[in-house]
């Protein structure tokens, strides 16, 4: 037991400079580019994931993604991503697939897949997907050509692109508000492509009512929905100033709620 605790500390360790690093490179791209990266461009394109890329020393990758382009349309990427800084080294069993999301192109009629791309770590939404109150946002974005209803995974192009949320709309401050946080998810086998815009299970997770952590270990509804992990206790989150805490299983509801919040004004307490 001593040495599969020493073991779990070293796995928690690395899994927290994980969730650093993310944090470290969601400021940098704030640098860069003024706002914040998007949740994702639009379904179907892709997400904060490939945004974050570049600022993780992980620069092919990056430049072999358009995010102009759908998540079914990155020639440019074959084969499974490598990036284990996406991945927490307690969530024994993951493996990153060789094939990943399948799409099908109505205006093509085909099947299309995108580039394999898994993470243990989630971009904090809020309290609700339809609440639109976390770190991140959806772009608004402009196709071309327009009018596809669903647009061709493959010739349509986002020709304009603005974000909608930088590190001063976090108003609740830095310190007190989630930016990324471990997934719940105790079958590996059934997440997605993390950079996919469509399966919002890979790359955004919620803190509202009836949405509190969960260890893998456990089986919950909801759990597409719900932050949570492997590592006993409790689950690591980055906040938007860029430290990582340890929150325990147990947490308040209510200062849970708030933490996912980034703008409600209210004190959050203790966690």
């Amino acid at each position: 037991p001593a040495v599969q605790m020493a073991r779990e500390a070293a796995r928690r360790t690395s899994c927290k400079n994980n969730l650093k690093q993310l944090a470290l490179a969601t400021h940098s791209f704030a640098d860069v580019h003024g706002d914040l990266p998007p949740l994702m461009y639009r379904q179907d394109w892709p997400t904060w994931a490939v945004d974050v890329a570049p600022f993780l020393e992980l620069t092919a990758v990056a430049d072999a993604v358009d995010v102009r382009n759908s998540y079914f349309n990155q020639p440019g990427l074959t084969g499974p991503v490598d990036a284990p800084v996406y991945l927490c080294p307690s969530r024994v069993g993951r493996v990153v697939p060789e094939q990943g999301d399948p799409g099908f192109d109505f205006a093509t009629f085909s099947l299309l897949f995108g580039p394999s791309w898994v993470s243990d770590y989630a971009a904090n939404g809020g309290t609700d997907s339809t609440n639109t109150d976390g770190a991140f946002a959806e772009a608004e974005v402009t196709l071309t050509p327009a009018g596809l209803l669903p647009p061709s995974l493959t010739n349509s192009r986002i020709d304009e692109v603005r974000l909608r949320l930088g590190l001063a709309d976090i108003t609740d401050g830095l310190s007190n508000t989630f930016q990324f946080g471990e997934k719940y998810l105790p079958d590996v086998d059934g997440d997605n492509s993390v950079a996919n815009g469509r399966q919002a299970n890979a790359f955004v997770r919620y803190t509202g009512p009836g949405l509190p952590p969960a260890s893998d270990r456990e089986t919950v509804a909801f759990e597409t929905r719900r932050f949570g992990g492997p590592h006993p206790g409790g689950v690591q989150f980055a906040l938007c100033d860029g430290s990582v805490r340890l929150v325990p299983f147990t947490v308040d509801t209510e200062v849970y709620r708030r933490l996912g919040d980034r703008r409600d004004g209210e004190v959050v307490g203790e966690f």
